[in-house]
């Protein structure tokens, strides 16, 4: 939440002058107001109209800096050869900061936690008026985000092509990377009226759906699984009132975690993804042990989610603080009107990004684009940020099911159908040449014949309807049973 409402601050600092901490102190103040006031109906519907707002900003954005850049063609051809596009990397090592792995085998664990656990998200869902709806909601959400990535992603080139021969970070116009698309508004649409208006609007609209969704989830989870347990006499009218001083409780402590991030340095985008990531990846973990591994039992799960929490948590901290490889591409500001001891020269940024108090300076004896030189725990430090929450997931789910199985397996009869992942059952059934699509868990004769030593069964003719039968190895039992070995 400290991330959503710092992004649009530091951007609006840039385009009207005022300063970071009355611009987070002000966004704080409408959000927290509109979602105390008017609950998850206003958050749904003021996420409609903001989500119309962003996507005209972005595209009239990015019409016009194409058009005064020559149409895309002239921008991808100057990205191109700046070296900014390349979509066949397939270089294996995870260390790399984006390739073609990352960008979809990790970036799919990067996306996983929000669309399967996150609170805001299965609000969302279950305000859907039926089952189908929600489905028919989240299929629509698909295209949606590709549209408004491909946005983002266009919008960067045009950015690229237009500060090509000379970066306003290099060159000291603007303090750290998040301001750069605010000072690109300003500087190509500030003569026309309005437009930086309707950009701050659009950046906004984003920042404020996200946080009253926040507020509203956090609210509610503090309530019914914490308070509701303790205050279940109030009335109807008192816990509305409960939810919305959490909402203004949740509000100001937003605001307070924007004056944090304000501090961290960096992009929004890497700290977002990053910290989302190492918070739902072990959520995501625990759900696949209770749906897929029903022999997991409580120990096995929380043991696993937390080795996930404090494993993944261990590895963003780790990699913000040592910074043991840097992968920014070098920045030209031979084309800029400099003066003083500027020199005109190709620039290699090799410092990270400064915010409005610190500038943060990295120093290694490492190659910043040389990752086979990092030693031992560095290498993990190195990897990835879009790896952070795959490797999260699968330390929750590892350490739950060795845990369970040195603690006592659950009984899989114990948990019920309905917290069950069929899909997942029926895999592992057809990979140990089982059906159990009846209680006489047959195995059928091709899959005796894959594996004729260690499949033995048993062909049964119930008499009696309640009777049942099962797998037994080398052994018969029940009425009118008749071996049948696998064919030779």
């Amino acid at each position: 939440m400290g991330i959503v409402l710092f992004g649009p601050s530091t951007a609006l600092s840039a385009v009207t002058g005022f300063p970071e901490w009355v611009v987070i102190v002000l966004v704080g103040a409408v959000c927290t107001f509109y979602t105390t006031l008017g609950g998850l109906k206003a958050v749904v519907w003021t996420d409609v109209f903001q989500t119309a707002v962003m996507l005209v900003g972005m595209l009239t954005v990015l019409i016009k800096a194409s058009y005064d850049l020559g149409g895309m063609s002239n921008v991808w051809q100057t990205c191109y050869h700046g070296d900014r596009i390349d979509f066949f990397d397939f270089n294996p090592d995870p260390r790399i900061r984006h390739t073609f792995w990352t960008l979809t085998v990790g970036i799919f664990f990067v996306w996983l936690p929000p669309y399967t656990v996150d609170q805001q998200m299965v609000q969302r869902f279950s305000s859907a008026r039926s089952l189908r709806e929600a489905k028919l909601a989240l299929l629509l959400n698909a295209p949606g985000m590709l549209i408004i990535i491909t946005l983002c992603s266009l919008t960067g080139l045009v950015l690229y092509a237009r500060y090509a021969d000379c970066d306003p970070l290099t060159n000291k116009e603007i303090e750290n990377p998040n301001q750069l698309l605010p000072y690109f508004v300003v500087d190509v649409l500030g003569h026309l009226k309005g437009m930086s208006g309707l950009f701050v609007a659009s950046l906004f609209s984003g920042a404020l759906s996200s946080v009253s969704s926040m507020m509203n989830s956090l609210s509610a989870v503090t309530w019914e699984d914490f308070l509701k347990i303790r205050l279940s006499h109030f009335s109807d009218r008192k816990a509305v009132l409960v939810t919305k001083l959490l909402v203004l409780l949740y509000g100001c402590l937003g605001v307070g975690l924007a004056f944090l991030v304000k501090e961290l340095g960096g992009t929004v985008l890497q700290a977002s993804l990053t910290l989302n990531g190492a918070a739902g990846a072990p959520l995501v973990g625990l759900f696949i042990l209770g749906a897929c591994f029903t022999t997991t039992n409580w120990i096995g799960a929380l043991t696993g989610a937390i080795s996930g929490l404090g494993f993944s948590l261990w590895l963003s901290v780790g990699a913000y603080v040592t910074r043991p490889l840097n992968f920014k591409l070098p920045a030209s500001i031979e084309g800029c009107n400099v003066t003083g001891n500027a020199t005109g020269d190709i620039v290699t940024t090799t410092s990270f990004p400064v915010t409005s108090t610190t500038m943060m300076t990295y120093n290694s004896t490492y190659s910043p684009s040389d990752p086979d030189q990092l030693e031992g725990v560095e290498n993990l430090y190195g990897l990835s940020y879009l790896w952070f929450s795959g490797l999260g997931i699968l330390v929750t789910v590892i350490v739950g099911l060795v845990v369970s199985l040195a603690t006592g397996r659950t009984d899989e009869a114990d948990v019920k159908e309905e917290y069950q992942l069929h899909l997942f059952q029926r895999l592992r059934d057809c990979l140990l040449c089982r059906d159990d699509s009846d209680s006489n868990y047959a195995v059928t004769d091709e899959c005796a014949l894959d594996n004729p030593e260690k499949v033995f069964t048993l062909e049964v003719t119930v008499t009696d309807q309640e009777a049942s039968t099962s797998q037994v190895n080398g052994s018969a039992s029940g009425t009118n049973e008749t071996p049948v070995l696998p064919k030779a």
